[in-house]
């Protein structure tokens, strides 16, 4: 690997500082240059401010940056606080992050062995509903940069707009042969790159070209049964369909048009050049690839000669966002003019010497991306055994096929019950306060227009997300109408229930919980998991009224049943007489 800036590194408090300081932490902010309106610079500014806070001081909590890529006070301490590697850029094939710099650069080096590059996508959705808007922090709207679940194909255009694309740095050092060395051997001894080596090189263009890696179909005979395997089938299908050539060769990765970066001049888009070149060298198109010099770039003051990058030429691999997109990359020794028609007197001598087929050249390993996600935490809200694992291996099971890693936020296995996402002491009441103003059809002791039990009987547990877990009925006042039947309450009345309360409240609820995740765990990033229990179990049993002749289906909480013996009818128009004994128990239940 090649560093992300060549010489002393910048001022902290400039542009450049900021940018290598992000580089390095694995950002992506493109090429370490003055100024801060490129594009990549500014997106990576915004993946920055997602997932870091500001203090709230000593008597205040902390909270989000706004994450509009603007360089504020706050964004710029937090960047100079970044430490290297938050976000590795490279990983085995088995998705172990490669963070040593030596392992790196023989894992890279190695061209038999396969190698991951991690596209980072730790924000898949980011919009709100203002109508919630009390329920969440400051700044957790995110700008709505990747707006709802629901976008369909214009997720596309999200991601373009909100993931960084890999921006990798690389360097090829040339050895210098004596004429003893036989290169015509098996395996012939290639002698390491020595300081007098690179100050004995002269200027020597070097051509990048790469190819696409063939698909990879990666699924699990336990896990994808016959129903499963139909999307892999039209994946298989679609990629052969849309698959082109490059430079001789069939191209597998993602086209243009489906959000990958493969178009007209393919050649090039996959390594940065001109504007974007990994300084000090600048590469130049140049099909079937890009050329870089050693020594560039060529009549440069000396002050811009950095000592170390002497004799070497460099490039940024500049992949898709796509995950399962692959590529190879090569570097080879050329003595053609440079696009720009600049040249070198030795370099004619040297094209007349050397066949352009045993023109010393160099492999990178296969390179694959990953798109990396995570899950920042999970709430178990049930009394039954807990279906997250750890960590969750089905369900990374269930995204690798597409080239989806998920791993846990800040490598923690979080895991939280309900109440200790409330207050110790005041848990209940924070819990009904929460929800209740979202309960329809009323609430309170009127069995005639109070649908539900009052709130002061809502109750907050860690076995069911019900709010009326140990209230009469399970808080069900209101009966469903003339006709229905034990057997099928829920199929009459259910609906409605769920409308009037978990569909009402579940959205205010999911922020609230988002929120304490955030504000509390310091967890900003990734998904989170809630599992929920709906209930504890119920049965259903009939009561009769003989004013008003009719029977009036209630919840129980027990076997036993009638807990609705004598209540008042919840027919509107009915009324008890001096001697009528109130609703009557026909002692028939269903569970």
């Amino acid at each position: 690997m090649a560093p992300f800036y060549s010489g002393k590194d910048p001022a902290e408090d400039s542009a450049k500082g900021r940018k290598l300081r992000l580089a390095k932490a694995g950002y992506h902010p493109g090429p370490i240059e003055d100024g801060e309106a490129q594009a990549p610079y500014v997106m990576a500014v915004k993946e920055f401010q997602r997932d870091h806070m500001k203090s709230g001081g000593l008597l205040g909590k902390d909270q989000r940056i706004k994450c509009d890529g603007s360089i504020t006070d706050d964004t710029k301490k937090l960047i100079k606080e970044q430490e290297p590697n938050r976000r590795p850029l490279f990983a085995a094939d088995d998705r172990t992050d490669i963070t040593a710099e030596d392992t790196l650069k023989t894992s890279l080096n190695d061209k038999t062995t396969q190698i991951i590059a991690w596209v980072d996508d730790r924000h898949n959705y980011t919009s709100t509903d203002p109508a919630f808007a009390a329920h969440l922090l400051p700044e957790m709207g995110l700008e709505d940069y990747h707006h709802a679940m629901d976008s369909g194909d214009g997720k596309t255009t999200d991601d373009e707009d909100s993931t960084c694309r890999p921006w990798l740095p690389v360097e090829v050092g040339l050895p210098l042969m004596k004429k003893a060395d036989v290169l015509g051997a098996a395996n012939p001894a290639i002698p390491e790159v020595s300081d007098s080596m690179r100050n004995s090189t002269g200027p020597i263009r070097v051509d990048w070209t790469f190819r696409d890696l063939p698909p990879e179909y990666k699924t699990d005979p336990a896990e994808y049964n016959a129903n499963r395997t139909r999307p892999l089938r039209y994946l298989t299908t679609a990629i052969d369909t849309a698959k082109g050539t490059h430079n001789g060769k069939e191209a597998f990765n993602c086209p243009k048009t489906l959000g990958g970066i493969r178009e007209a001049n393919y050649f090039e888009l996959p390594l940065g050049n001109e504007a974007e070149s990994l300084m000090p060298w600048k590469a130049l198109p140049d099909d079937p690839g890009v050329c870089s010099v050693t020594h560039d770039d060529l009549g440069q003051d000396a002050e811009r000669v950095y000592a170390k990058r002497v004799g070497k030429a460099g490039v940024y691999l500049h992949p898709s966002i796509i995950g399962g997109d692959g590529y190879q990359f090569r570097a080879q020794v050329s003595f053609r003019d440079l696009p720009s028609g600049a040249t070198h007197p030795n370099w004619k001598v040297l094209r007349d010497r050397y066949e352009s087929t045993t023109l010393p050249q160099a492999h990178t390993a296969p390179i694959r991306l990953w798109r990396k996600d995570s899950y920042r935490g999970y709430v178990k809200w049930t009394d039954g055994a807990s279906h997250w694992g750890a960590p969750n291996t089905r369900c990374n099971k269930f995204y690798e096929p597409a080239m989806v890693h998920m791993v846990r936020e800040n490598d923690s296995a979080d895991s939280f019950t309900a109440t200790s996402m409330f207050s110790f002491l005041l848990g209940s009441r924070e819990f009904r306060n929460l929800i209740s103003p979202y309960i329809r059809k009323g609430m309170g002791d009127n069995v005639k227009t109070d649908r539900y039990r009052p709130a002061d009987e809502m109750t907050l547990t860690n076995d069911t997300v019900w709010p009326w877990s140990t209230a009469k009925h399970l808080g069900v006042q209101g009966v469903p109408p003339p006709g229905t039947h034990e057997a099928n309450y829920w199929a009459v009345w259910g609906t409605k229930i769920l409308n009037n309360t978990w569909r009402a409240f579940r959205e205010p609820l999911v922020y609230d919980l988002l929120s304490k995740i955030e504000r509390d765990k310091g967890l900003l990033r990734g998904h989170l998991i809630c599992e929920f229990k709906a209930s504890p179990q119920y049965w259903t049993e009939a009561y009769f009224c003989s004013v008003c002749n009719t029977d009036q289906v209630l919840i129980e909480t027990d076997v036993d049943g009638g807990s609705g013996q004598g209540e008042a009818c919840r027919g509107g128009a009915c009324v008890h007489g001096d001697d009528a004994a109130g609703l009557a128990d026909r002692g028939r239940l269903v569970q």
